[in-house]
Order: structure tokens, then C-alpha cells, then sequence
């Protein structure tokens, strides 16, 4: 389902890649994100994410930004950021945080618990470490709802996944 048909008043976990493409120019996907991060912001829609998404979503956008600013191949920026801190200290990944905040949107923290919670989720519906977090974090904060662009929610019963494609 499209992100422009969700509908006001609903509650959606925002992931991660959701957030990095408010900040790095995807076309097809970045005007629909920006239209509905828009729309958490007016609070029409309940905007949720976690601590690791958020960390998920300022690591990759600092990889671009390192990348684009640099005009470095993607490949291999990793290694070269370790090896150059002064490029991480460049670019301006600094500020995505307190603009989610800014935003409205919760951030709800991982805690022991919903990691415990989320190991059992792994082997139940086959998802990653990370997904496995964020469905944990749904099912504690009763959110059916998730905006991602990716598919490995689609076979977990009872969500509602909404894309930007």
C-alpha cells in the first residue's frame, strides 16, 4: 500500500529507510516521503521509530553525505572514513536526530526486554536482527502499521505495510 493513502489519525512506525530517504534524493521514493513526514509533523499521522533505526538511518545518511561531499565511489567509504575522521566530521548527518525529534517523532529506546522479545521473532517469521527489533517494538507500542520501502515485512501477519513505491 502507498504512503499517500494512509490515513490521518493512524499510528506507523517510520523505518529506517523511510528517514534516509527524507535526507538523500531518491527519485520515485523521496517525494512521498517527504509528503508524509509532513504529515507527522502536522500530527495528522503518529509517528514512531526506534533508537536503532534512528542509528540505522544517521549511518547510512552519514555514508552519502560522506560520499557525495568527497565525490567518492560508495564502494569502500567505510574503510576510508575510519582512516579519515576528519571526513565524518564534515558532513552534516549531525543533525538528523534533532530533526526526528523536531518532527514528532517517538523514539522509542531498545531496551534488553525488546531484544530478549525480539530474539523469538527471528526464528518465527525469518526476519533480520533488525526487523526482528522493530516488530518487538510494534508489538510493545500496539502498532499495526509500518512506512518502509522494504518488502520483509510483507509475510508478518497483522501489519499493514505502506511503501513510498
Amino acid at each position: 500500500m502507498h504512503l499517500d493513502d494512509i490515513r490521518d489519525g493512524e499510528a506507523v512506525l517510520i523505518d529506517a529507510n523511510i528517514l534516509v530517504y527524507h535526507r538523500v534524493n531518491t527519485p520515485r521514493l523521496t517525494d512521498a516521503v517527504i509528503r508524509f513526514l509532513e504529515r507527522v509533523e502536522q500530527k495528522r499521522v503518529a509517528g514512531y521509530t526506534t533508537t536503532a533505526l534512528v542509528a540505522e538511518a544517521v549511518h547510512k545518511i552519514m555514508l552519502v553525505e560522506a560520499s557525495q561531499a568527497q565525490g567518492l565511489p560508495a564502494s569502500g567509504i567505510v574503510a576510508r572514513l575510519k582512516k579519515q575522521p576528519e571526513l565524518v566530521k564534515a558532513v552534516a548527518h549531525k543533525e538528523i536526530t534533532s530533526e526526528i525529534v523536531r518532527m514528532g517523532i517517538a523514539i522509542e529506546v531498545v531496551t534488553p526486554e525488546l531484544l530478549t522479545c525480539a530474539e523469538a521473532l527471528f526464528a518465527r517469521y525469518g526476519l533480520l536482527t533488525n526487523d526482528s527489533i522493530t516488530l518487538a517494538a510494534m508489538a510493545r507500542l500496539g502498532l499495526t502499521h509500518i512506512a518502509t520501502n522494504d518488502d520483509d515485512f510483507d509475510t508478518v501477519p497483522g501489519l499493514t505495510v505502506w511503501k513510498p513505491r
